[in-house]
């Protein structure tokens, strides 16, 4: 699973073997990475999953049983993040809790909240 932060600076990818008996590996296509190479840390506190580049520079990523790893190209967040971060998401929420008030939810525009 890919997460990217809502104003682009931060992105992960999330890997997880569910299967706690046997390692497995996962393919990913191109679409799902912008440049593999940059995934430099696992934000997990883990060694990095074992990478393979495929014909077409596919990569397949080796993951241990019951593994779990969040891939980032940053140690640190980029963007908005920690207390910058949940005083912007508190803010937001009363901004909507109000407007709510106001409006019905059918009525309530879709606006990004940054």
């Amino acid at each position: 699973m890919r997460r990217d932060s809502e104003e682009g600076k931060d992105s992960v990818l999330i890997l997880v073997n569910n299967d706690v008996e046997r390692p497995q590996t996962v393919a990913l296509d191109a679409g799902a990475l912008q440049d593999p190479g940059k995934l430099k840390f696992d934000l997990t506190g883990q060694a990095l999953p074992k990478v393979t580049l495929l014909k077409g520079g596919l990569p397949e990523f080796k993951l241990a049983a019951g593994g779990c790893h969040c891939l980032s190209a940053f140690a640190n967040a980029q963007g908005l993040a920690g207390e910058e971060y949940r005083a912007a998401r508190a803010q937001a929420a009363w901004a909507l809790t109000a407007l709510g008030q106001l409006l019905p939810i059918e009525q309530i525009p879709g606006v990004r909240l940054a």
